[in-house]
C-alpha cells in the first residue's frame, strides 16, 4: 500500500501479522459497525476514538480503551463513541491512570 495516504492507517506499523491478530480477535460485525460509523461522517467520526486496542489470545477476546490522566475528562465526541460501543456490544473502557510515588 505505498503511496496510498489514509488518516486512520499509519502504514508503516500495519504488519500482515497485526492485521491477522485483529482479525482473529475482533467480530466482522464488529469491525463493519465501526467503519460504517466513520464513513458515515469521517470529518466528526474519526475524533474521540479510544486511545489503544487491546487484542487478547481468542476470538472476541479484545477491548477498545480510552486512557486519561489526573483531571484529564472525557470529551463529547468521546462519549458519543463510548456509547456506540456499548449500543453495538463492542468493548470498550476508559483506563484511569496517574503517576506512581517514588
Amino acid at each position: 500500500f505505498s503511496g496510498y495516504q489514509c488518516r486512520w492507517v499509519s502504514w508503516s506499523l500495519l504488519t500482515t501479522d497485526l492485521l491477522a491478530r485483529v482479525l482473529a480477535c475482533v467480530p466482522a460485525d464488529h469491525l463493519l459497525a465501526v467503519w460504517e460509523r466513520m464513513l458515515f461522517d469521517p470529518g466528526e467520526n474519526r475524533r474521540g476514538f479510544p486511545d489503544l486496542i487491546a487484542l487478547g489470545e481468542r476470538p472476541g477476546d479484545y477491548s477498545l480503551i480510552e486512557v486519561k490522566g489526573p483531571g484529564d475528562q472525557l470529551q463529547h465526541s468521546q462519549r458519543r463513541w463510548l456509547q456506540f460501543f456499548g449500543e453495538q456490544g463492542i468493548p470498550a473502557r476508559v483506563a484511569r491512570v496517574a503517576w506512581a510515588d517514588d
